[in-house]
C-alpha cells in the first residue's frame, strides 16, 4: 500500500485563495485524520481523500466557491458584466441557425451553445447575478458563526447529494397589450398544475427565451391561476406589464432539428377548421421547402419557411392531413375521443385485392404530403425524365435536347421482340427474342414495356446504365408509371414534367397558326409544334390527360414547364439543367442516406 499523502494544502493553492472555509476545512480534516489511530482502515480513507483533494476539478471547484462567498459577503467589489444572459444567448442562437447553413463553424458552435450543461451554467449565472435565490441555498461557509448541527440522514426531509431539488419560482415579466399571441400552449399535468405543453417557434415567449416546455405556471401578476381558461381569461384582460411567476423545469434542450421536407399540398391556415388557433398557423404552398421545428404534437408539427425564417407557426401533421384526405375506418379510429374534431369518415369502403401487373392504379392512391429532403451542393443529375401528355413535345424537347450537345445528353435505344428491318438495324431499336424479352420483363429487368402490334417493345435498366456509366446525362421520355422505379438514389433522375397549356390558349393557338401556315401546311413546318397536327377533340383529351398526370403524379415532379411555345420551353429545360450544376438542390434525403 502506498504511504499516505499529506492532506495539507498545498502552498501555491493555500495562498491562491487563502483564508477561505474549504481550506479551512481542509485543514481540519487532515488534522482529524493525523490524531486518529493509523489502522489499515484510516490510511485508506487518507488515500482515497487524497486522490480526491488532489484533483485539479476539486481545486477549481473551491476557487469557483472561494469567489462566490466573496461576491454574497462583499457585493460592491464584484458587479457582473450582464444580469440578462439568457436573452443574449437566445439571440446568437438564433443568428447562428442562419449561419450554421452555410458555416460549418457556426453549426459547430450552435451545438456546443445547446448543450445542458453550457445552459444550466447559464442559469446559475443569472441567478447569482440577479441575487435570485433564499438563503437556504447560499454556499456552505456563508454563515461560519452560526452553529450547524449535522442533518439527520433518518429524517424523510433529509435529500441525499446528487438528488434533485425541487426549484425555486422566479418571476418572468413581459408587455402585453391584450391582442398579441404569446405562442404557448398549456395543460393540467398529473399533479393538477398548469404546465406549459408547447412554445410556438417565432412567438412572443419563444422570443424572449425565458420560459419552456414543462414549466409550471403558478401566477399571473399576484393572482393564482388553476385552469387554461382562467389563464386565457387574465392574459385576456392584461394590459401592460404582465408577471409570471413560474416553477422551472430544467430538462437538456433539444438541438434544432434537421428535418426538412419539400410540401406536396397547399395550405392555408385561415381555412382551416381544425387549428387551435388561426394566427398561430404558417400558410405555404406546393412545393415549398420547410424546417420542421417540432414534432412533439400528434396533430400539429411547428415548421418555418427556409427562404424566409421568420415566417413560423403550426402546420397539420402528416397523421393529421392524411386522415383528412383518406377515408378511416370506425374500428381504426384512434382519434374519436380526440379535441380535434371533424376527422372521423363513416363512408364504406372499397376493397380490392392488390394486383402487381395493375399495381399503376394502386400508385394512384399514395398520399404524398411532406417529403424529406437534404440541401446539396450543385451536381449534375444522372438522367434527364420528361413526363408529359401525348402531344405536348416531349420527344421534340428530348431530340433538340441531345442535338445540342452530343457529348453531353444522351439516350437509350428500345429493345423489341420485332424483327429489324435492314434500314433501322442499326439505328432506332434491338431486337430481341419474345420468350426471352418476356422472362426478362417477369424477372424486372425493363424500367417501361408495352405491347403494340403483337410485339413486345421496352426499355431496360440496363440501357440506362450504359448512358450513364460513358460520362453523360440519360435523357428520356418514360410513361409516368415507371417514375417510381427509376426515382431513386441509383438513377438520381431530375424530373420534368412538360405540362398542356390550358385549353382556351391552345385552341386560339390553333386556330391562328393554322391561318398562318394555311399554304404550306407540311409535316416539317407542322412538326415544330405538334398540337396543330390535333383535332379540337384531340387537344381536350391532351389536357384533359395533362391534368390527369399532374394530380397523381406531381410529387416526383421536380420542375413544371408550361408547354405553350416549343422554342420557349427548350430555353427554360436548358436553363434549368444548367442550374443543377451551380446552384444547391434539395433532394430526396434517402438520395445521400
Amino acid at each position: 500500500m502506498p504511504a499516505p499523502i499529506d492532506l495539507e494544502p498545498d502552498v501555491s493553492v493555500a495562498d491562491a485563495y487563502s483564508y477561505d472555509y474549504f481550506d479551512a476545512a481542509i485543514a481540519d480534516l487532515a488534522d482529524l485524520l493525523k490524531n486518529e489511530t493509523q489502522d489499515d482502515f484510516i490510511v485508506s480513507l487518507q488515500d482515497t481523500i487524497s486522490d480526491i483533494f488532489s484533483s485539479s476539478t476539486i481545486f477549481s471547484l473551491a476557487h469557483c466557491h472561494d469567489i462566490l462567498l466573496r461576491f454574497i459577503q462583499q457585493p460592491e467589489t464584484m458587479r457582473p458584466v450582464s444580469t440578462d444572459n439568457l436573452s443574449l444567448l437566445t439571440s446568437v442562437l438564433k443568428d447562428l441557425e442562419i449561419v450554421g447553413m452555410t458555416n460549418k463553424d457556426a453549426r459547430e458552435l450552435d451545438g456546443i451553445l445547446r448543450r445542458p450543461h453550457l445552459r444550466m451554467i447559464m442559469d446559475a449565472h443569472q441567478s447569482i447575478a440577479t441575487r435570485e435565490y433564499a438563503e437556504d441555498q447560499l454556499p456552505i461557509g456563508y454563515l461560519p458563526d452560526a452553529a450547524q448541527p449535522l442533518p439527520d440522514i433518518s429524517s424523510p426531509s433529509y435529500m441525499f447529494p446528487g438528488s434533485m431539488a425541487a426549484l425555486p419560482p422566479k418571476m418572468i415579466g413581459f408587455e402585453s397589450t391584450g391582442e398579441e399571441h404569446l405562442g404557448i400552449t398549456v395543460k393540467l399535468n398529473e399533479m393538477g398544475d398548469l404546465e406549459i405543453k408547447r412554445i410556438v417557434q417565432g412567438g412572443l415567449i419563444d422570443k424572449q427565451g425565458l420560459l419552456h416546455v414543462g414549466d409550471i405556471i403558478k401566477e399571473i401578476n399576484g393572482e393564482i391561476v388553476n385552469t387554461p381558461e382562467e389563464l386565457q381569461e387574465k392574459l385576456r384582460n392584461a394590459r401592460g406589464a404582465v408577471t409570471f411567476k413560474v416553477v422551472p423545469n430544467y430538462f437538456d434542450s433539444p438541438s434544432a432539428s434537421q428535418v426538412y421536407v419539400r410540401t406536396h399540398f397547399a395550405y392555408d391556415p385561415a381555412k382551416d377548421k381544425l387549428i387551435p388557433a388561426k394566427e398561430a398557423g404558417l400558410a405555404f404552398g406546393e412545393g415549398d421547402i420547410l424546417q420542421i421545428l417540432s414534432q412533439d404534437d400528434v396533430h400539429w408539427w411547428q415548421a418555418r419557411h427556409v427562404k424566409d425564417l421568420s415566417l413560423k407557426g403550426l402546420i397539420p401533421s402528416q397523421y393529421l392531413e392524411e386522415r383528412r384526405k383518406a377515408f378511416v375506418a370506425p374500428e381504426n379510429d384512434f382519434a374519436k375521443t380526440s379535441l380535434v374534431c371533424g376527422l372521423i369518415d363513416r363512408r364504406k369502403k372499397k376493397r380490392m385485392l392488390f394486383n402487381v401487373k395493375n399495381s399503376s392504379m394502386f400508385d394512384k392512391g399514395d398520399i404524398c404530403l411532406y417529403q424529406e429532403v437534404a440541401r446539396m451542393p450543385p451536381f449534375a443529375r444522372k438522367c434527364l425524365i420528361l413526363i408529359g401528355a401525348k402531344g405536348v413535345g416531349r420527344r421534340t424537347l428530348k431530340t433538340r435536347l441531345i442535338n445540342l450537345d452530343p457529348n453531353r445528353f444522351g439516350t437509350t435505344k428500345p429493345h423489341t421482340s420485332r424483327s429489324l428491318r435492314n434500314d433501322e438495324e442499326f439505328q432506332a431499336y434491338l431486337q430481341m427474342d419474345r420468350n426471352e424479352m418476356e422472362d426478362e420483363i417477369e424477372s424486372g429487368a425493363f424500367l417501361e414495356h408495352g405491347e403494340y402490334g403483337e410485339h413486345l417493345y421496352g426499355t431496360k435498366f440496363e440501357s440506362v446504365q450504359r448512358v450513364i456509366q460513358s460520362g453523360k446525362m440519360c435523357v428520356l421520355d418514360l410513361v409516368p408509371e415507371a417514375l417510381k422505379l427509376i426515382c431513386n438514389k441509383e438513377f438520381m433522375p431530375y424530373v420534368v414534367f412538360i405540362k398542356a397549356a390550358n385549353l382556351d390558349y391552345l385552341r386560339y393557338k390553333q386556330q391562328n397558326e393554322k391561318a398562318k401556315y394555311s399554304k404550306m401546311q407540311t409535316k416539317s413546318t407542322m412538326g415544330n409544334n405538334s398540337s396543330l397536327n390535333l383535332s379540337s377533340k384531340d387537344v381536350e383529351q391532351v389536357v384533359l390527360e395533362s391534368d390527369t398526370l399532374e394530380r397523381d403524379y406531381h410529387a416526383y415532379f421536380d420542375l413544371t414547364l408550361v408547354a405553350e411555345d416549343i422554342d420557349r420551353t427548350f430555353e427554360q429545360l436548358v436553363r434549368a439543367v444548367e442550374a443543377l450544376s451551380a446552384e444547391p438542390q434539395w433532394v430526396n434525403v434517402q438520395w445521400f442516406s
